[in-house]
């Protein structure tokens, strides 16, 4: 369970393309040098996971940090579908401790190649740390596997349409990131259009 890795940031924005170019450039740029990797889930699975997790454990979503209605979310990522994790060992040793794992809901991502899909990553973890492991719940050991970057645009509820992903919208140099103009005037043409409910 949860035996994946995703990196992010993100930022929510108004329908405002004029700074859109800076915009890109410092979330790319913040994701290679701050982004936080975490497990993740698709929304649709959340009833199935609280299903699985022992009766003490609680799974929930912080819909506080859903995309604002007027807002539109840009997200950065990468994602491992193939990670090690710190968690059956630590089942058996804490199956009836008091566990909280709060996810945060960062966007609607096509993440395989076939629809966008509501994306959860489990960003908080109030658990007891496993002594006899030296390992935190779901600590990564490794991730596995391509890993491709992906720049996300997910609206709030106020805008008529759909979310998109892109590929990577450039690449990194020594210190900073050059945009690919194609890509980038494709962002910039799906939110220009954006319609209002």
């Amino acid at each position: 369970m949860l035996q994946n890795d995703l990196g992010f940031v993100y930022r929510d924005i108004d329908q405002d393309v004029e700074n859109l170019e800076n915009v890109i450039k410092e979330l790319m740029l913040q994701h290679r040098d701050e982004s936080v990797a975490a497990p993740f889930f698709y929304d649709w699975e959340l009833d199935d996971l609280r299903d699985q997790l022992p009766s003490s454990w609680i799974l929930e979503i912080n819909e506080k940090l859903n995309v604002p209605n007027d807002k539109i979310r840009i997200t950065v990522l990468n994602a491992y579908f193939d990670a090690s994790r710190h968690f059956d060992d630590y089942l058996k040793e804490f199956d009836g401790a008091n566990v909280k794992l709060i996810g945060e809901p960062i966007g609607c991502i096509n993440l395989n190649g076939e629809d966008d899909e509501g994306i959860v990553v489990i960003t908080n973890i109030d658990a007891p740390y496993d002594e006899e492991n030296e390992a935190s719940l779901l600590e990564c050991f490794y991730a596995n596997g391509e890993s491709p970057y992906k720049i996300a645009i997910t609206p709030g509820e106020k805008w008529d349409f759909e979310p998109q992903t892109f590929s990577c919208p450039g690449e990194y140099t020594d210190d900073d990131f050059k945009l690919d103009k194609s890509i980038f005037e494709k962002i910039s043409a799906h939110i220009k259009n954006l319609m209002l409910c």
